[in-house]
Protein backbone atom coordinates (compact mmCIF):
# COMPACT_ATOMS: atom_id res chain seq x y z
CA UNK A 1 0.00 0.00 0.00
CA UNK A 2 2.82 2.22 0.88
CA UNK A 3 4.48 1.62 -2.83
CA UNK A 4 0.58 2.53 -4.43
CA UNK A 5 0.21 5.34 -2.19
CA UNK A 6 3.32 6.85 -3.42
CA UNK A 7 2.90 6.16 -6.70
CA UNK A 8 -0.20 7.92 -6.80
CA UNK A 9 1.29 11.00 -5.25
CA UNK A 10 3.72 11.08 -7.64
CA UNK A 11 1.71 10.94 -10.52
CA UNK A 12 -1.13 13.34 -9.44
CA UNK A 13 -0.05 14.73 -6.15
CA UNK A 14 -1.09 14.67 -2.54
CA UNK A 15 -3.99 14.09 -1.63
CA UNK A 16 -5.66 16.73 0.91
CA UNK A 17 -7.17 13.91 3.17
CA UNK A 18 -6.35 9.81 2.55
CA UNK A 19 -9.40 8.14 4.60
CA UNK A 20 -8.60 4.47 5.40
CA UNK A 21 -10.05 1.58 7.74
CA UNK A 22 -8.21 0.02 10.55
CA UNK A 23 -6.78 -2.83 8.06
CA UNK A 24 -2.88 -3.76 8.90
CA UNK A 25 -1.87 -2.40 5.39
CA UNK A 26 -2.98 0.81 6.51
CA UNK A 27 -1.71 0.80 9.97
CA UNK A 28 1.75 -0.61 9.22
CA UNK A 29 4.86 1.62 9.78
CA UNK A 30 5.71 1.37 6.23
CA UNK A 31 3.02 2.98 5.57
CA UNK A 32 1.93 5.46 8.09
CA UNK A 33 5.95 6.45 7.49
CA UNK A 34 4.97 6.90 3.32
CA UNK A 35 1.96 9.32 4.29
CA UNK A 36 3.98 10.97 7.01
CA UNK A 37 6.08 12.38 4.25
CA UNK A 38 3.58 14.14 2.62
CA UNK A 39 1.12 17.24 3.28
CA UNK A 40 -2.00 14.16 3.26
CA UNK A 41 -3.97 14.28 6.92
CA UNK A 42 -4.49 10.83 7.63
CA UNK A 43 -8.16 9.72 8.63
CA UNK A 44 -9.57 6.41 9.89
CA UNK A 45 -13.51 5.87 8.93
CA UNK A 46 -15.59 5.22 11.81
CA UNK A 47 -16.40 1.51 12.23
CA UNK A 48 -19.87 2.77 13.31
CA UNK A 49 -20.59 4.76 9.65
CA UNK A 50 -21.27 2.06 7.39
CA UNK A 51 -21.38 5.02 4.54
CA UNK A 52 -17.28 6.09 5.52
CA UNK A 53 -15.67 3.67 3.14
CA UNK A 54 -18.78 2.32 1.15
CA UNK A 55 -17.52 3.21 -2.33
CA UNK A 56 -14.17 1.97 -2.24
CA UNK A 57 -16.07 -1.47 -0.65
CA UNK A 58 -18.19 -1.31 -3.57
CA UNK A 59 -15.32 -0.79 -5.95
CA UNK A 60 -13.31 -4.15 -4.92
CA UNK A 61 -16.51 -6.20 -4.74
CA UNK A 62 -16.89 -5.30 -8.08
CA UNK A 63 -13.17 -5.91 -8.96
CA UNK A 64 -13.40 -8.94 -7.31
CA UNK A 65 -16.26 -10.30 -8.94
CA UNK A 66 -15.11 -8.79 -12.37
CA UNK A 67 -11.86 -10.86 -12.11
CA UNK A 68 -13.79 -13.96 -10.51
CA UNK A 69 -11.66 -14.33 -7.46
CA UNK A 70 -14.15 -16.28 -5.50
CA UNK A 71 -15.00 -19.18 -7.82
CA UNK A 72 -11.64 -19.47 -9.30
CA UNK A 73 -8.78 -18.26 -6.99
CA UNK A 74 -5.68 -16.93 -8.28
CA UNK A 75 -2.64 -19.59 -7.97
CA UNK A 76 0.07 -17.04 -7.82
CA UNK A 77 0.77 -13.59 -6.84
CA UNK A 78 1.69 -12.92 -10.33
CA UNK A 79 -1.58 -14.57 -11.16
CA UNK A 80 -3.64 -12.15 -9.06
CA UNK A 81 -1.81 -9.55 -10.54
CA UNK A 82 -2.45 -10.53 -13.96
CA UNK A 83 -6.10 -11.20 -13.51
CA UNK A 84 -6.56 -7.71 -11.31
CA UNK A 85 -4.72 -5.66 -13.93
CA UNK A 86 -7.47 -6.88 -16.67
CA UNK A 87 -10.30 -6.73 -14.54
CA UNK A 88 -9.05 -3.05 -13.61
CA UNK A 89 -8.14 -2.06 -17.09
CA UNK A 90 -11.88 -3.01 -18.30
CA UNK A 91 -13.41 -1.01 -15.33
CA UNK A 92 -11.93 2.20 -16.48
CA UNK A 93 -11.72 2.03 -19.71
CA UNK A 94 -14.97 0.16 -21.03
CA UNK A 95 -17.57 -0.26 -17.90
CA UNK A 96 -19.74 2.50 -18.49
CA UNK A 97 -21.34 3.66 -14.81
CA UNK A 98 -24.81 4.63 -13.85
CA UNK A 99 -23.54 7.08 -11.62
CA UNK A 100 -21.50 8.81 -14.19
CA UNK A 101 -23.97 8.86 -16.04
CA UNK A 102 -23.23 6.13 -18.62
CA UNK A 103 -19.91 7.53 -19.23
CA UNK A 104 -16.81 5.29 -18.23
CA UNK A 105 -14.28 6.41 -15.31
CA UNK A 106 -11.58 7.38 -17.58
CA UNK A 107 -13.90 9.06 -19.74
CA UNK A 108 -15.27 11.92 -17.11
CA UNK A 109 -11.61 12.11 -16.00
CA UNK A 110 -10.60 13.16 -19.50
CA UNK A 111 -13.67 15.18 -19.43
CA UNK A 112 -14.61 13.56 -22.50
CA UNK A 113 -18.29 13.90 -23.87
CA UNK A 114 -20.98 11.62 -23.47
CA UNK A 115 -21.19 8.68 -26.33
CA UNK A 116 -24.48 7.65 -27.57
CA UNK A 117 -24.00 3.81 -27.68
CA UNK A 118 -22.32 2.16 -30.48
CA UNK A 119 -24.47 0.41 -33.47
CA UNK A 120 -22.83 -2.41 -35.51
CA UNK A 121 -21.16 -0.72 -38.76
CA UNK A 122 -23.04 -1.45 -42.23
CA UNK A 123 -22.29 -4.40 -43.52
CA UNK A 124 -21.88 -4.47 -47.56
CA UNK A 125 -24.34 -3.51 -49.89
CA UNK A 126 -27.21 -6.03 -50.56
CA UNK A 127 -25.17 -9.07 -52.98
CA UNK A 128 -21.73 -7.50 -52.15
CA UNK A 129 -18.95 -9.11 -51.12
CA UNK A 130 -18.08 -8.60 -47.33
CA UNK A 131 -14.52 -9.37 -46.37
CA UNK A 132 -14.26 -11.07 -42.97
CA UNK A 133 -12.92 -9.03 -39.63
CA UNK A 134 -9.66 -9.18 -39.03
CA UNK A 135 -10.55 -8.92 -34.90
CA UNK A 136 -12.31 -11.48 -33.22
CA UNK A 137 -14.02 -10.86 -29.76
CA UNK A 138 -12.83 -13.13 -27.08
CA UNK A 139 -14.27 -13.15 -23.52
CA UNK A 140 -11.36 -13.65 -20.78
CA UNK A 141 -13.53 -16.30 -18.29
CA UNK A 142 -14.49 -18.32 -21.19
CA UNK A 143 -18.12 -17.94 -20.68
CA UNK A 144 -18.88 -15.10 -22.78
CA UNK A 145 -19.74 -13.55 -19.47
CA UNK A 146 -17.09 -10.89 -18.42
CA UNK A 147 -14.26 -8.19 -19.87
CA UNK A 148 -14.15 -8.86 -23.83
CA UNK A 149 -11.33 -8.30 -25.52
CA UNK A 150 -10.31 -7.78 -29.51
CA UNK A 151 -8.15 -10.65 -30.31
CA UNK A 152 -6.58 -11.27 -33.88
CA UNK A 153 -8.89 -13.55 -36.14
CA UNK A 154 -7.27 -16.94 -36.23
CA UNK A 155 -8.02 -17.76 -39.56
Amino acid sequence: MARLFKTAVANFGAPRYLIFDLGGEFTSRVFLKAVAKTTTVPRTASVENLYANAQIESFWKTLKGMAYFKIVPPLTFGDFEQRAAIALHYYIHFRPHSGLDGRTPIEVFRNAPVVTTPVAPPRGLLGGRVDPSPLDITFVDGERKEIPTLTRNSD
